[in-house]
């Protein structure tokens, strides 16, 4: 899927087209102190084209879990730390913008279509993965029915046969009961839970599409373009992990691996921003798939691909159309989860 009018080779030094390259010198000790813990980060962000672009992505997943596991002992400590989470992920990415050239905020119209169908996609395969096992309950006719009616009516709900009440209306129950938002209130107009619930919406429509394309759509995608070099360069990192790295230092596979370039880097250099291979989508897809629950895979696949392609014909506008896409998608299901009070999506 390689555009073959565009090159995709350069000196491992020059950035790809459009990118500046970011001079940003590491920090230095002064007077024999020893460095801070700010400007240790400082040096390692710098230190490697990955760091800028996974850290900030590894930080909101830790806080995320901090978060969650904390908000279930104590629901009126959840405000806090998210507003926290999203203030700490949003420092990085602005104190290490000159390391991201490519993290821009250009729109571009596809922004707008690829945000919407990937909503509709999101939700519509998320609810037919929930509801298969009722396919089997009441026939693949009365799912059918409930799916249209779902489309119609939200609220609606079915009868199976026999006459019993089947609950069809795509609507999790235990999803409503179990969010955090309604814990706190939210349906009896708490503060606390609306602030909460708007906290959630600027976080998932503005900055978490901001770190999540940087690391799939920028740093996975391109690191990962070819099989080969993938291959090469998993070689290369398994030799510095214990027992793995014994079994294969002094093999053949080792010695040719380490005649090449530290690949990851090396590929993330030489390959453009947007440029697509069939490998590279799939391997970024699954990285992205397998951060979100098994629920929502069909749709992490569907999403992948519209974001590689809404990138593709928007490279030239960096990541920020892809970012606008990834930000109405999220916007929307917040919409969503608002007007239905279908909580599973959030």
């Amino acid at each position: 899927m390689s555009d073959p009018t565009e090159p995709t080779s350069r000196p491992a030094d020059e950035s790809p087209p459009g990118e500046s390259v970011p001079k940003v010198a590491p920090s230095r000790q002064h007077g024999g102190v020893a460095p801070s813990l700010l400007s240790r980060l400082d040096d390692a962000m710098a230190g490697h084209v990955w760091h800028p672009r996974v850290i900030p992505f590894l930080t909101y997943l830790i806080l995320l879990t901090l978060t969650g596991t904390i908000a279930d002992y104590v629901p009126a400590t959840y405000p806090l730390f998210y507003t926290l989470q999203i203030i700490v992920v949003s420092w990085m990415l602005w104190r290490y913008r000159d390391l991201l050239p490519e993290l821009t905020l250009s729109f571009h119209w596809l922004a707008i279509p690829t945000g919407i169908i990937v909503f509709i996609a999101w939700v519509w395969l998320g609810m037919v993965v929930d509801e298969m096992q009722q396919v089997k309950d009441v026939g693949l006719g009365s799912f059918t029915s409930s799916l249209t009616q779902w489309f119609i009516d939200p609220s609606a709900t079915s009868t199976a046969q026999g006459g019993a009440a089947t609950s069809l209306h795509f609507v999790d129950e235990v999803a409503r009961s179990d969010s955090i938002f309604i814990r706190l209130g939210l349906r009896d107009g708490s503060v606390l839970a609306w602030i909460a619930f708007i906290m959630r919406l600027i976080g998932m429509s503005i900055v978490v599409p901001l770190f999540e394309e940087l690391f799939i759509r920028s740093l996975l995608l391109r690191s990962f373009n070819s099989a080969k070099n993938t291959f090469t360069g998993i070689v290369q990192v398994a030799q510095d992990f214990p027992v793995i790295g014994e079994k294969l230092m002094g093999t053949k596979l080792a010695e040719e691996a380490d005649k090449q370039p530290p690949m990851f880097e090396h590929e993330f250099k030489r390959v453009s921003l947007g440029t697509l291979s069939m490998f590279g989508i799939a391997a970024s897809t699954l990285i992205f798939t397998l951060s979100h629950v098994p629920r929502d895979y069909a749709a992490c696949i569907f999403c992948g691909i519209a974001y590689c392609l809404c990138l593709r014909f928007t490279r030239h506008k960096g990541l920020g159309p892809v970012c606008w896409a990834h930000g109405i998608t999220n916007a929307l299901i917040w919409i969503y989860t608002l007007h239905t009070d279908d909580w599973r999506f959030l």
